[in-house]
């Protein structure tokens, strides 16, 4: 109907303006709008279109009716996107000029006459506008790779996926069937878990020293090693894991998945669960045996590149440490050998992760990843034509487009020119702390500087369990946990050595209740408080409850540098009470 409207519209003029004249220039403005709304919708690479297999991909524009027709038809990848970007701008310089023709009858005036002093300055403005930002994209594109030269210089390697892969298999051959292998192995495990757990039962594990009801407690022993026979994951970790696939030569290394680092977070957390019943039953080597398959696991992370990987390392050193503490503070028998053994591993751990070639590897694939993104945006294309799908793939070639928006192409180019050159650095505190100026280094880089702050804590949770082990090892050679232990480590928070009390202690064990929904009641039918059957209408929570045992500690004071006699207690919102974050690790005094 709106378009049967515009001829009807232009013949109605007919006595004023030639209809063939009003109806191009109508329609010159709505091709115009079409093309540039159509780009509008595709340009935005960093928030929905970003190829990965974590999540779908969902446009924003792929609901209106003529964009993905519109990609199909003109192709807009490659060199599609050039003449359909340059039709737009011909459609609106058509527009404009067809408008002025327009404006110029109606008035009876002559069309140059309409191009008054304030018309021309606008463009005037306008050209010169194109002209400096066209000007600064070319400068910035040849320091941009000017500073990526200097920085391959800098690590003796190229800045290409390439390379991250190299560092990453190490001479060593993927194998795609074992990852799958396990995988399904996981999936089996879940599947089988989940017949037996429901959603409400896992909400007390939210802290895993939680005391649960016997009966609670039952039902998840239970589900939890009828899981693991299904799984038969113990044949499957038995040795050292090899490569996952992965392809870092491709054209977007910041897409690539990594699902083989959320399946050993989920590993560990199996292995975690084993520990924890295996203590319970008082068996030490069952114990022992899943700590031996999380340093599996940790050996596996420790080749991952890039930061996610050093954080899933982390996240697994600290869930052994825990498991580790776990195991000397319940007094099982415990061979004094691999207490001593654990101890070299914990300096062992420490070291690692404070290599300079891991520390400069990390921030060398960080650039190639940053690096990467910023060429795309710039130079290059988000994918092949062979391969290309709008609906689930961004191949929106900008390097192709980029005359036609220098500012966009500037603002690439520099920031990939100011990033390369933030990247110049060997280790993490290298790194700018202060603002650049640049938003996308600014990002990165405080991002990264934040991994300082995680590895101090890594290393405090290692030097306290250490430093635990070292009273451990003196009771079993005197009998007693000594008064005070000499030459604890310094904390990394403060450089001053590490806290140590014998004596009470003031501990926090969290308790696991049946809480009600509030419409339900004690004649609701649904039992009582503490009957988990009642799952309709409740669900499990941990409450905190302060206690004093007597124990052996040993703290760091945390990130905040506040000593809080080793308590870590997260403030609840509105108490007006302050969150602690000590690092403590406790054996209790029998």
């Amino acid at each position: 109907m709106f378009f049967l409207c515009i001829p009807a519209i232009c013949f109605l003029f007919r006595s004023i303006v030639p209809p063939t004249k009003l109806l191009a220039g109508i329609l010159a403005w709505i091709g115009s709008f079409l093309v540039f709304s159509t780009l509008l919708f595709l340009a935005d690479p960093f928030e929905e279109k970003v190829p990965t297999g974590l999540h779908p991909i969902h446009w924003f524009g792929k609901d209106i009716p003529y964009v993905l027709p519109f990609c199909y038809l003109f192709r807009l990848s490659g060199g599609g996107c050039f003449w359909f970007t340059l039709v737009g701008f011909v459609l609106l310089g058509a527009a404009y000029l067809l408008t002025g023709h327009i404006l110029a009858r109606l008035s009876g005036i002559q069309l140059r006459r309409l191009f008054t002093r304030g018309i021309r300055i606008q463009w005037y403005i306008v050209a010169g506008t194109y002209a400096v930002t066209f000007t600064f994209s070319v400068i910035n594109t040849f320091q941009y790779h000017r500073a990526v030269q200097e920085l391959e210089a800098f690590f003796g390697r190229a800045m290409t996926g390439t390379e991250v892969e190299k560092l990453y298999y190490g001479g060593e051959t993927p194998e795609p069937d074992y990852w799958k292998k396990l995988k399904a192995a996981s999936d089996r495990y879940d599947e089988e878990h989940k017949k037996h757990i429901s959603f409400d039962d896992d909400s007390c594990y939210l802290h895993p020293d939680a005391i649960l009801p016997l009966k609670l407690y039952e039902r998840h022993r239970n589900a939890f090693f009828a899981s693991l026979k299904e799984a038969c994951l113990d044949e499957l970790l038995a040795s050292p894991l090899p490569p996952y696939q992965r392809d870092y030569s491709n054209n977007y290394i910041a897409g690539i998945t990594s699902h083989d680092l959320y399946l050993c977070d989920s590993l560990a957390m199996v292995e975690e669960s084993r520990c924890r019943y295996a203590i319970d039953d008082g068996d030490f080597n069952a114990a022992a045996k899943s700590l031996g398959i999380v340093d599996t696991l940790m050996d596996y992370l420790y080749k991952a590149p890039f930061e996610l990987g050093e954080v899933y390392l982390r996240k697994t050193a600290m869930r052994r440490n825990n498991m580790l503490a776990r195991i000397i503070s319940s007094h099982l028998e415990t061979p004094r050998e691999w207490l001593e053994e654990q101890a070299v591993l914990l300096l062992r751990w420490e070291e690692t992760m404070m290599r300079p070639e891991k520390e400069k590897n990390l921030v060398f694939c960080e650039a190639v990843a940053g690096l990467n993104m910023l060429h795309c945006l710039a130079e290059s294309d988000f994918g092949s034509m062979e391969s290309w799908n709008p609906e689930t793939e961004a191949c929106l070639k900008y390097s192709s487009i980029r005359f036609f928006f220098p500012q966009a192409w500037w603002l690439a180019a520099k920031s990939a020119k100011d990033y390369a050159r933030a990247m110049k650095a060997s280790r993490l505190d290298q790194l700018p702390k202060e603002t650049t100026g640049s938003v996308f280094v600014d990002m990165i880089a405080s991002n990264l500087g934040s991994m300082i702050k995680a590895r101090k804590h890594f290393i405090a949770s290692s030097r306290v369990l250490r430093s635990l082990l070292m009273a451990e090892l003196h009771k079993r050679q005197t009998g007693v946990y000594p008064d005070t232990l000499e030459e604890l480590p310094p904390d990394p928070f403060t450089d001053k050595p590490l806290q140590y009390r014998k004596g009470d202690c003031k501990v926090i064990r969290y308790h696991c209740k049946w809480l009600k929904h509030w419409e339900a009641d004690d004649t609701s039918g649904t039992g009582e408080d503490n009957d988990e059957t009642s799952k309709v209408r409740g669900y499990w929570t941990s409450e905190p409850q302060e206690e004093t045992v007597e124990a052996v500690q040993i703290w760091s004071v945390g990130p905040n540098g506040i000593d809080d006699g080793g308590l870590n207690k997260k403030a609840e919102y509105g108490s007006g009470q302050k969150s602690t974050d000590d690092i403590r690790f406790i054996i209790p005094i029998r």
